[in-house]
């Protein structure tokens, strides 16, 4: 996994995505990400957003859990 940084020629606006080993999309936080940029975050903002994302996607990677299966009891294991 690998966060990507996407700049869009017409309005010259900065967003990130979450990309899988196969370079493709993690749509759940291609999602999110659009959520935020929708409400004018800041492309810094918006960077460690996906950055935190990747910390999370890849725990639940070792973890072999998907992020519905995650559980408040989980995030003690997350902080270590």
């Amino acid at each position: 996994m690998k966060v990507q940084r996407v700049l869009f020629q017409e309005t010259n606006e900065v967003t990130f995505e979450l990309l899988d080993d196969a370079g493709q999309p993690i749509e759940i936080v291609s999602r999110f990400m659009r959520h935020l940029r929708a409400r004018d975050y800041s492309p810094n903002t918006l960077s460690a957003y996906c950055f935190d994302l990747l910390h999370f996607m890849t725990f639940l990677l070792v973890q072999q859990l998907t992020y519905e299966q995650f559980t408040p009891a989980h995030a003690w294991t997350l902080l270590e």
